[in-house]
């Protein structure tokens, strides 16, 4: 059996959604740390959502715009999608349900269909996340993709970052961390026999 050089290549790709376009969102730090806790092996990318426009049928119907052709390609190129969703009024922000939308369409050919998908939110106050990925299962479900492990719900969030947007909490990054190892896990059912892959941190 050949053993990965993770110098050499990368055997799988990861890609990341944030469902914020704020520069220092709590969530575009929570994808940061949790690309950081994947393997070398794992090709990591994030795509901006920012210019992904409201849904429109009548647009899709005239012509597609790019950033939406984009989205599809790099979600059907992805071994697995990771969703960090902050929750807007009890709910998915619409930038990000527009993007899931288009990436949904034209109907039975879904960027998603089939796709594991694992999902993540950080809210900064004690009680809310839990509506948003409720919400966002369901929205999962219709994509016809496939929820990888539980979501990871990270509360307070803004008291388990430093200024420099690290963690140094231990239960947050043991969350993650486990988040991770389900995502590695995934992964590793696709990789070829030939290598020899590592699942543990």
């Amino acid at each position: 059996m050949n053993r990965f050089h993770c110098d050499e290549e990368k055997l799988a790709k990861v890609l990341g959604i944030v469902g914020s376009l704020r520069v220092n969102s709590l969530n575009s730090a929570m994808m940061k740390v949790m690309s950081s806790l994947l393997p070398d092996w794992v090709e990591f990318e994030t795509f901006d959502i920012g210019e992904i426009p409201y849904y429109n049928q009548d647009v899709e119907d005239s012509k597609v715009p790019g950033a939406v052709s984009e989205l599809r390609e790099k979600v059907k190129e992805a071994d697995l999608v990771l969703i960090a969703a902050p929750e807007y009024n009890g709910s998915v922000s619409g930038v990000l349900k527009d993007a899931l939308d288009w990436a949904s369409r034209p109907n039975g050919d879904s960027s998603f269909s089939g796709k594991p998908v694992a999902v993540l939110t950080t809210v900064s106050g004690r009680n809310g996340g839990r509506a948003v990925l409720n919400h966002l299962t369901l929205i999962i479900d219709y994509l016809d993709a496939r929820l990888i492990g539980d979501p990871v719900l990270v509360q307070l969030a803004s008291q388990k970052f430093d200024r420099e947007f690290n963690i140094s909490n231990e239960e947050t990054l043991d969350k993650l961390g486990k988040l991770a190892e389900k995502i590695v896990k995934e992964l590793s059912t696709k990789i070829p026999k030939v290598y020899e892959v590592p699942t543990a941190f």
